[in-house]
């Protein structure tokens, strides 16, 4: 008989578990299929709200991290529409990070950052379900861009903005009416700024890759609006 001793993680795409013999005999590591658990409603004190991973890019996964940041070790991933429990969320470098754990056998935990749930409740960034995702396009030669959309009450959706290091980055969000919101992020996760469509952003880069402008409607009506960037 063996007893979890030290949580699991993921690696070359199955589940593994660290286990302890019987009587505190040796430790090491076995697949988690080969394990007999317990049924998960009864292995599991943890409370906390059920929530679902939302705005990870299609064909990529999100990473749980063994800590509150993209330094830790990778101990598992996620993917869309997978639900978890969030246990506790804590500010981290600009941004927002959220112990969850996992809805497997063995409950294993880990942190993933707070942009990516969404749940019934307002979650850790307060988004709303329903985001979805796109990618903010220059015709050849611009170095401007003007989207025109539309969000439904309680959704988001945010964009992609691919930009380089030392870059001056111009962003916008115009909107007629009032319940708009908006948050960009840096390629690594951080906070780089947020505020309501009268305020506009303008700076200089300091990162290179996809930075994440993402606008919420926290209205209860549908709202129009344009969203303007322009890069130098």
């Amino acid at each position: 008989m063996v007893s979890n001793a030290g949580g699991c993680t993921m690696s070359d795409g199955q589940q593994w578990c660290e286990v302890q013999a019987a009587g505190g005999g040796a430790r090491g590591w076995v697949a988690a299929r080969f394990l007999a658990l317990p049924s998960p409603e009864t292995t599991s004190g943890a409370t906390g709200r059920i929530v679902t991973i939302a705005g990870v890019p299609d064909g990529d996964v999100l990473n749980v991290r063994s800590g509150p940041g993209t330094g830790e070790a990778i101990v598992g991933a996620l993917s869309n529409d997978t639900q978890v429990r969030e246990l506790r969320c804590e500010p981290q470098a600009g941004s927002r990070w959220c112990e969850i754990e996992m809805m497997t056998d063995m409950r294993g935990r880990g942190w993933i950052n707070a942009r990516y749930i969404v749940g019934n409740g307002p979650s850790a960034t307060q988004l709303p379900s329903a985001a979805r995702m796109e990618r903010v396009r220059f015709d050849a030669g611009a170095s401007g861009a003007e989207v025109s959309d539309q969000l439904g009450a309680g959704t988001s959706v945010t964009y992609l903005i691919g930009a380089g290091n030392g870059q001056m980055l111009y962003t916008r969000v115009a909107a007629p009416g009032s319940g708009l919101a908006w948050r960009l992020y840096n390629p690594d996760g951080s906070l780089l700024d947020e505020g309501a469509p009268s305020k506009e952003y303008r700076g200089q880069l300091f990162q290179s890759g996809d930075h994440r402008l993402e606008v919420v409607n926290r209205s209860g009506a549908a709202q129009t609006f344009n969203v303007i960037v322009g890069i130098d």
